[in-house]
This record gives C-alpha cells, sequence and structure tokens, in this order.
C-alpha cells in the first residue's frame, strides 16, 4: 500500500458503499457518521443564515416599533447634582440631576445621569416614552444586525458542535465494539503458553 495516497482516494476508500471486503462493518458505520456530519455541516450553514435573518428583522421590527413611542424632551433640572461613581465607557464617574419635563400635557420627575455638572434650572435633553414615563434613549439600528449575527452564529457553533460530539460518540463505540472483537478474535487463535 502507497504511504503517499491523495487524500480524495483515501476518502473515497472510506466511503460506507466501498466493495473493499476488509471493510468491517464498523468501519463502514464509522464511514457513515461521518458522512452524515459533513451533509448537516453544508446543510447547518443556510439554516444559520435563515435564522439569523429571522432574528435580525424581528430585531429591526421591534427596534421600530419601541422607537416609534419615544419622544426627547427637555427637562429643567430641579436640585443639585449630585455625583454618583458607577461604571461608564468614559470612566468610572458621572453626575445625576433631579429633572421636572412636561410634555402634551403630562409632566414628571426623575433622576437622571447628566455630563458636567448643570445647574438648578438648566435644560437636559430626556427620552419618555408613550405613557410619559422616563425611558431609555432609542436603540440604534444596527443593533438588529448584530442580534442576526448572534443567533446564526450561534446556531453555527450549537449545531456543528452537537454534530462533532455526537461523531466522537459514535467513534469511540465503534472502537470499542473493535477492540473487543479483536479480543475475543485474539483468544481464540492464541493457544496456551508451553503447549
Amino acid at each position: 500500500m502507497i504511504a503517499n495516497q491523495a487524500l480524495p482516494v483515501r476518502l473515497w476508500r472510506m466511503q460506507p458503499c466501498s466493495s473493499n471486503p476488509l471493510m468491517r462493518p464498523s468501519d463502514r458505520c464509522e464511514s457513515l457518521v461521518r458522512l452524515l456530519v459533513v451533509v448537516w455541516m453544508l446543510a447547518l450553514v443556510p439554516i444559520a443564515a435563515a435564522a439569523g435573518t429571522v432574528a435580525y428583522t424581528n430585531a429591526a421590527e421591534e427596534i421600530r416599533a419601541e422607537n416609534a413611542t419615544k419622544v426627547q424632551v427637555m427637562a429643567t433640572t430641579i436640585g443639585e447634582t449630585t455625583p454618583k461613581t458607577v461604571a461608564t465607557p468614559y470612566g468610572p464617574r458621572h453626575d445625576e440631576a433631579l429633572v421636572r419635563w412636561e410634555d402634551a400635557g403630562r409632566s414628571g420627575t426623575a433622576t437622571v445621569p447628566v455630563n458636567g455638572k448643570p445647574t438648578p434650572g438648566s435644560v437636559v435633553p430626556v427620552w419618555i416614552g408613550a405613557d410619559g414615563r422616563l425611558t431609555d434613549a432609542p436603540r440604534l439600528p444596527g443593533s438588529a444586525a448584530a442580534d442576526g449575527v448572534a443567533v446564526a452564529v450561534a446556531a453555527l457553533l450549537l449545531g456543528g458542535g452537537g454534530a462533532l460530539w455526537l461523531e466522537s460518540c459514535a467513534t469511540w463505540a465503534l472502537n470499542t465494539l473493535r477492540h473487543r472483537r479483536w479480543d475475543v478474535e485474539w483468544r481464540t487463535l492464541a493457544r496456551p503458553v508451553g503447549t
């Protein structure tokens, strides 16, 4: 047997329906399992892409619906700002101020993070929802794309990882079966020592 055979030739000889009489049933089963894993991995790419597309579409619609109900209003600071230590992208500290706003005949008050140290009576922008309560700033539409990519990658990783795990379990079980058969065959061929 040639040691450096081409990979396609070696793969072709390992196919489950090979006519090679030296190929054991467990070898055929192992080849079939590996073939099914390859087919599953190839089929998983469009499945993951479809799942990512659905997640993107749903997230984009949700963001669009949420952002449609949010309105930015200008609020007036009521009291002094108070320092608060929290982790922010721009440093470990920001200030908070009590603010009051009015919009469409509804008013509200809340403590909100502010930049700098505004004095009482300063104007600060805040976002309110359809119910007139304070809410988060609108999400950027680009975060829907991040959701879609995350779902697609998760589907690829989970589906591929699961298939590889099942393939390794099948290989382990078939190797165990082969080794047991070899042990039985060696016992039938081996003669007791001294005879």
